[in-house]
C-alpha cells in the first residue's frame, strides 16, 4: 500500500474514483463516505491524514508554537479540547502562548486520548489558560487557533524566573 495524500482525478471527465483502492496517509483506507466530491473541479477530495483534522472536521494548524514532540516522541500543535464558551460547545487549543514552561512540559507528556482530569492542579490551571485566551481572541474577532502568521517563541524556564 502506498499512502496517498493528492486528489484522485476521474479520467475523461467522468466523475467518479478511478484506479485502485485508495489510503490515508497513514495507511487506513478510505472509504467512499470519506470522499467528497468537487463537481467544479471533476474530481473528488481525498481526505487529509486524521492526525491533521480536528474533531469537527476543519483543518490543524500549525500552532502558536509550531510542532511540538510528545512523550511518544509525535508532534502536537494544538492539543484541541472541547469547552463551553458563551453557551456554545467549541473545539478550542490547549497549546496557546499564555501557557506556562510548565504546562507545555506537562502537555507534552500527557497520554493521548485521556481527557482532562479537573481535580488536577495543573491540567484545571492548563484549561483555564486556554479557555481564557479564547475568550480573549474572541472579543477581538479573532479565530482561537494559530493563523499561519502568529508563530511566538516556546516559553522557557529561564524567562519564567
Amino acid at each position: 500500500m502506498s499512502p496517498l495524500n493528492l486528489y484522485n482525478t476521474p479520467q475523461n471527465g467522468q466523475r467518479g474514483v478511478s484506479g485502485g483502492p485508495v489510503f490515508y496517509e497513514d495507511g487506513g483506507p478510505v472509504g467512499l463516505a470519506d470522499l467528497t466530491p468537487d463537481p467544479d473541479q471533476l474530481k473528488w477530495r481525498v481526505p487529509l491524514r486524521r492526525d491533521l483534522m480536528r474533531e469537527d472536521g476543519t483543518r490543524k494548524g500549525q500552532g502558536y508554537f509550531g510542532p511540538i514532540k510528545n512523550y511518544s516522541g509525535e508532534d502536537m500543535t494544538e492539543l484541541s479540547t472541547d469547552m463551553e464558551i458563551e453557551g456554545k460547545r467549541i473545539l478550542i487549543p490547549s497549546i496557546v502562548p499564555t501557557q506556562s514552561f510548565e504546562a507545555i512540559e506537562y502537555m507534552q507528556n500527557m497520554k493521548s486520548g485521556e481527557g482532562w482530569d479537573l481535580s488536577n492542579p495543573m491540567e484545571k490551571q492548563i484549561l483555564e489558560a486556554a479557555k481564557r485566551h479564547a475568550l480573549e481572541r474572541r472579543r477581538n474577532g479573532l479565530s482561537p487557533w494559530a493563523g499561519p502568521d502568529e508563530r511566538v517563541p516556546l516559553p522557557t524556564q529561564e524567562l519564567e524566573r
